[in-house]
C-alpha cells in the first residue's frame, strides 16, 4: 500500500508541475488537446471488453494453489486476446482520425492535430500491447512491483517533458518522450514477470478449459456494458465541451478533473484490498454479518470521502488560482456540481466492492446503458441553456441509475437480505450527512474566513475537524461506530 501511495503522490505532484509548465509555456489550448484526445482515445478502451478484470479474477485460485499449468493457459489466452485487442484499437483509432474535425471546433493551435492524435494513439496501443503481463502481478498481490516501476517512470517522464518544454517548446517531442518512456516502462515490467514467472514462457500451454472460457465470456458480456457506461459518463464531458464550448474550456476543466480524479484514486487505494476479504465474508457469514461489515466499511468510506470533498470544496479554486492563475478558475456553481458528482461517485465505492466480491457483472448489464443514455440526453439538452453546468447536471442525474437498481436490488436486497425501505432510509441518512456537513463548511468559510493564501492550511484543517465532528453527531449512536474506529486504526497502521 505504501508503494501505491508514493506512486499516486508522485503522479499528482509531478503531473501538476507538468501541467503548469505546459499551460505557461504553450497555452491552455494545448492542455485542452491533451484532455480531449485523452477522452476520445478512452473510447478505444471499450475494445478491451473487460477481459483484464475477468482474467485477473480467474487467476486468483490457480496462483493460490500453485497450479502453473492453469496459470500458463490463462496467460497464453490473455496474451492472444490482447494482441487482437491492440489490432482492433489501432484500426478503430485510425478510422476515428479521419473525423477529428468533428471533435475539435475552432482552434488557434500551430500544430497538426492529426500528428498529435497519432502520437497519443501510439501511446495507448503500446500500453495494451504489453499490458497483459501486469495482470499476474495484480492477481498475485504484487501490485507494489507495478507501483515502484510506474513511480520511477512517472518521475522520469515528467522531468524530461518539463525540460523539453523549457528548452525546445516542441509539443511533438513532448508527446514522443511520453511514448518512448511508456514503452520502456512496459518492457521493464515484462522483464520482471519473465524472470520471476519463468514458467510462463517455458512451454506452450494447452487451451483453457471450455467451462472456464464460458465463464470468462459470460463475465465479459456484462463487463462490456459497464465499460461503455464508464466511458460515456466519465469520457464524453471533454468531447461535448470541445465540440460546443471550445478547447480552452476543456483545458480549464481538465485541471479540476485531474485533481478530483487524483483524490478519488488515493481514496480508492484504502479499499482496493478489501474485495478478497469481502468475498470470503459473503461465502462464510450470514446476512446480518454482511450488513454489519457493509455499514462499517461504508461509514469509513463516507467519513474519508466527506473530509476530502469538503476540503476540496473550500480549497480547489484557491489552489487552481495559485498554481495556474485567476483566468483558469471555474465559477462557484460549477464547483458545487463537481463536488456533488464526487460525492455520488465516492458513495458507490463500497457498493462496488460488494458487487465485485459477489461476482455481479452480468446481472446489471443494462444499467450502464441507461446511465449512458441519461447522461448524453440530459447533458446535450441542458448544455445549450446552461453551458458547462448543464453537462455536469447530466452526469449527476445519470449516476442515480445505479442507486435505483443495482445497489437496492442486487446488493442490498439480494446480498444483504434487507428491504428496499431499509436501503432508502440508509441512503437518506448518508446523503443527509453529506449535505449538512458540506453546507456547514461552506457557511463557516463564507462568513468567518477570508480568502488569502496564508489561510489555506487553516481552511483545510478547519474543514477536516468540522467534518469529523458532524460525522460523530450522525454516527456515534450507530452499532457500527466502534467497529469503524477499530477499522480506521487498522487502516492507518497498515
Amino acid at each position: 500500500m505504501l508503494a501505491c501511495v508514493i506512486y499516486y503522490s508522485a503522479n499528482i505532484l509531478f503531473g501538476l508541475a507538468n501541467r503548469k509548465f505546459l499551460i505557461s509555456i504553450l497555452g491552455i489550448e494545448y492542455q485542452g488537446v491533451n484532455g480531449l484526445f485523452g477522452s476520445v482515445l478512452n473510447m478505444l478502451s471499450i475494445a478491451e471488453l473487460g477481459i483484464g478484470t475477468a482474467i485477473i479474477y480467474h487467476l486468483y485460485r490457480p496462483l493460490a494453489n500453485d497450479n502453473k499449468e492453469m496459470v500458463g493457459s490463462i496467460m497464453q489466452f490473455y496474451k492472444n486476446c490482447y494482441r487482437g485487442i491492440a489490432l482492433v484499437m489501432l484500426t478503430v483509432g485510425m478510422i476515428l482520425s479521419v473525423k477529428l474535425d468533428f471533435f475539435v471546433t475552432a482552434s488557434s493551435l500551430p500544430v497538426n492535430i492529426h500528428i498529435v492524435y497519432y502520437l497519443m494513439l501510439a501511446d495507448v496501443i503500446a500500453t495494451y500491447t504489453f499490458a497483459y503481463k501486469r495482470s499476474i502481478l495484480y492477481a498475485d498481490q504484487k501490485n507494489y512491483i507495478v507501483a515502484i516501476i510506474n513511480t520511477f517512470f512517472v518521475v522520469c517522464c515528467n522531468i524530461v517533458q518539463v525540460g523539453i518544454l523549457y528548452w525546445t517548446k516542441d509539443y511533438y517531442l513532448y508527446l514522443s518522450v511520453k511514448l518512448g518512456l511508456r514503452l520502456l516502462e512496459n518492457i521493464s515490467i515484462n522483464i520482471y514477470v519473465s524472470k520471476h514467472y519463468a514458467y510462463l514462457s517455458a512451454k506452450k500451454y494447452p487451451k483453457i478449459a471450455k467451462d472456464l472460457l464460458k465463464d470468462i465470456i459470460q463475465k465479459i458480456k456484462g463487463l462490456l456494458f459497464h465499460k461503455i457506461g464508464t466511458f460515456v459518463v466519465n469520457g464524453t464531458s471533454n468531447i461535448l465541451i470541445s465540440k460546443f464550448l471550445g478547447l480552452a474550456l476543456v483545458g480549464i476543466y481538465s485541471n479540476y478533473y485531474y485533481v478530483i480524479s487524483a483524490i478519488n484514486s488515493v481514496l480508492q487505494q484504502a479499499f482496493d484490498g478489501t474485495t478478497g476479504s469481502v468475498g470470503n465474508l459473503l461465502a462464510t457469514e450470514d446476512s446480518s454479518k454482511r450488513l454489519s461489515i457493509f455499514e462499517e466499511l461504508n461509514g469509513i468510506n463516507t467519513l474519508f470521502s466527506a473530509i476530502a470533498v469538503n476540503m476540496l470544496f473550500v480549497l480547489i479554486n484557491p489552489f487552481i488560482k495559485t498554481i495556474f492563475g485567476d483566468e483558469f478558475v471555474l465559477n462557484h456553481t460549477i464547483v458545487i456540481l463537481l463536488v456533488l458528482n464526487m460525492i455520488f461517485t465516492n458513495q458507490r465505492r463500497v457498493f462496488g466492492v460488494f458487487k465485485a466480491a459477489s461476482g455481479i457483472q452480468y446481472e446489471d448489464r443494462y444499467v450502464p446503458i441507461a446511465e449512458s443514455l441519461t447522461n448524453i440526453i440530459i447533458s446535450v439538452i441542458l448544455l445549450f441553456k446552461f453551458g458547462l453546468a448543464g453537462i455536469f447536471v447530466g452526469m449527476l442525474v445519470a449516476q442515480c441509475c445505479v442507486y435505483l437498481y443495482t445497489f437496492p436490488i442486487l446488493i442490498y436486497r439480494n446480498v444483504m437480505k434487507k428491504s428496499i425501505t431499509d436501503y432508502t432510509k440508509y441512503l437518506l441518512f448518508v446523503f443527509s450527512f453529506h449535505i449538512i456537513s458540506l453546507s456547514s463548511v461552506s457557511w463557516v468559510f463564507h462568513v468567518f474566513i477570508e480568502e488569502t493564501i496564508m489561510n489555506y492550511a487553516i481552511k483545510g484543517c478547519v474543514a477536516c475537524i468540522q467534518t469529523i465532528l458532524i460525522f460523530y453527531v450522525f454516527w456515534h449512536n450507530t452499532d457500527s461506530y466502534q467497529h469503524m474506529l477499530n477499522r480506521i486504526k487498522l487502516i492507518i497502521k497498515k
